[in-house]
């Protein structure tokens, strides 16, 4: 199961008294496993011996510990979900429920992080700020119940970009209010509105104060 290369999807261990040290075994073999759907351990594991499989569908340290978590794995035993955390058993339903691994991602996410932390990807400056937007609305696209979270999280993301790094943003912003108020002066020149002139001069000498 640790393969890369497993191609088994079922697997049944029931009543084989495993015990908890057998269930972390396998859910730590399991890490890289995006093949195995069905995995029945019953017998001989307590409600704390279940534990480790719920960093294995869902860890929440990170969003990209979170994306990269198991979301094939949909069941862990017959009849054992009495034992089993409620997360774990949310998670193994949202993974035997939804064939779009994109979008369990997206959902696992959304419900254990309220933030993207994008400064890892300040390197690639605002390069990668379209993608992650376009993840987000992609989200808000397939998901349900999340629309709020998902605008406040673009927001956050566009801040802590243009807060990195103001110039790649004031600059094109700003030249773009230039032209627009020498597009007005021009308009203005020569006509009976002196007054509306000469704010619109003083609106594009602020705009230029900006830049220079």
């Amino acid at each position: 199961m640790e393969s890369p290369d497993s191609n088994l999807k079922d697997l049944n261990l029931r009543y084989n008294n495993l015990g908890d040290g057998g269930a972390l075994i396998f859910a730590n073999a399991l890490r890289g496993n995006y093949k195995l759907k069905y995995l029945d351990l019953s017998g001989g594991i307590s409600r704390e011996g279940w534990t480790p499989f719920s960093k294995l569908l869902c860890d929440t340290s990170s969003v990209n510990n979170t994306y990269l978590s198991n979301h094939t794995l949909g069941c862990l035993g017959m009849g054992m979900t009495h034992l089993m955390p409620i997360g774990i058993q949310f998670n193994l339903s949202l993974n035997r429920d939804i064939e779009d691994k994109g979008q369990i991602a997206m959902i696992k996410i959304l419900r254990h992080h309220s933030h993207i932390n994008v400064q890892p990807f300040f390197e690639w400056e605002f390069k990668v700020l379209p993608l992650v937007v376009d993840w987000l609305e992609k989200a808000d696209n397939c998901t349900n119940g999340f629309h709020e979270q998902i605008t406040k999280m673009k927001l956050s993301c566009m801040y802590e970009f243009v807060r990195e790094f103001p110039m790649l943003y004031i600059e094109p912003v700003t030249r773009k209010e230039i032209e627009q108020f020498s597009a007005m002066e021009i308009r203005l020149q020569g006509k009976s509105q002196q007054a509306e002139l000469e704010d619109v001069q003083k609106c594009k000498t602020r705009s230029m104060r900006r830049l220079f």
